[in-house]
């Protein structure tokens, strides 16, 4: 069952606001939240983080603000000594998208707003900018294109290093393994190396702060 949580939080508030939960975090992570200028970007992060930890610390038994983590040479975050945890974690609007399963994952959420035709025609595939043409919905269908792409890239862990228009996820062998799914603004995209995935087997959750 692949776990994912969509977590609302509000944006628009000082950072003081959640201090209190820094203590919840490993000293790593705090780090990376100092790097931040502005608020907005510290909740983000910082929210991120507990989703990660949390989960990682219930599933492995040992305290949140002890996780370690470690990277790959594309700088992929996975936790040290815990291979059988993979995660994927996105940020957009006033949301963070988080996914968990014991095999590797990627999750991508974005808000969805007019299609960026331009941008389809420069960096899809031909398949995928025809697709998004000749939708009801050219916005809908765009912004699924896009997080299932980078969902995709996220589920590699290579990063910039996979251009977008190098594949394409309309083609059969890929499209059987994304779950993808309108949720108020935003547009969810999962993948994974098990094909079919339904509501079967991803279990949503959605919280509010």
């Amino acid at each position: 069952m692949i776990n994912v949580k969509l977590l609302f939080v509000d944006t628009s508030c000082e950072f003081s606001r959640y201090k209190k939960y820094l203590s919840f975090l490993p000293n790593e992570r705090l780090e990376k939240i100092s790097h931040f200028r502005f608020d907005k970007d510290k909740i983000l992060s910082l929210f991120s983080g507990l989703l990660i930890c949390t989960e990682a610390s219930k599933q492995a038994g040992i305290k949140s603000n002890e996780i370690q983590f470690e990277y790959n040479e594309h700088e992929k975050p996975s936790i040290k000594n815990f291979s059988e945890f993979h995660f994927s974690v996105s940020h957009s609007g006033n949301c963070v998208a988080f996914a968990s399963d014991t095999s590797p994952i990627g999750i991508d959420a974005e808000i969805i707003s007019n299609a960026r035709i331009e941008i389809a025609k420069r960096f899809f595939s031909e398949n995928e900018y025809k697709y998004i043409l000749e939708s009801e919905s050219q916005g809908n269908a765009f912004y699924e294109i896009w997080t299932k792409k980078e969902a995709y890239v996220k589920f590699l862990g290579t990063g910039l290093s996979t251009p977008l228009s190098s594949f394409d996820v309309t083609n059969k062998n890929l499209s059987s393994k994304f779950y993808t799914k309108q949720i108020s603004e935003y547009m969810l995209s999962i993948f994974s190396e098990n094909q079919n995935l339904s509501e079967n087997n991803i279990k949503i959750e959605i919280l509010n702060y």
